[in-house]
Formats: C-alpha cells, structure tokens, sequence
C-alpha cells in the first residue's frame, strides 16, 4: 500500500520517465562537484569502517572485582 503511495506520489512530482543524469553531460563545475561529493563519501565509508574494525578488535579485561577468581 505505502508502496504504490509513493510511486504515484513519485509520478506526480517528477513525471513518468524516471530521470538520468550522466557525468559527462555535466559541464566541468558540476563534474568536479560530482566527484568531490563522492571522494567524500568514500572517505567517510572508509573511515567508518576503520572504526568499526577498531571497536571489534579490542579484546575485554577484568575489571578486578572482589569476587573474580584468578586465572588458573
């Protein structure tokens, strides 16, 4: 339901064809916007994922309660 919603919504904003827009029908501005928006984005995915790497590897210790037992 929500589905065919915003396909008709889709529709009646833009039109029936679905729009396309090739890098080199840009002129040189918008290209070189294009790809500094896209080198950024790969820099913030990369570094995301750097991130994450680094959370996961990072092995837990023993905070030392009164209670733990010591490592046999």
């Amino acid at each position: 339901m929500k589905v065919r919603a915003g396909t008709i919504g889709a529709r009646t904003r833009w039109g029936e064809q679905p729009r396309q827009v090739r890098l080199d029908a840009l002129d040189l501005e918008q290209r070189a916007l294009v790809h500094a928006f896209v080198r950024m984005a790969e820099a913030v995915a990369a570094k995301k994922e750097a991130s994450t790497v680094s959370e996961t590897s990072v092995e837990a210790e023993s905070e030392g309660h009164a209670n733990d037992r010591p490592a046999a």
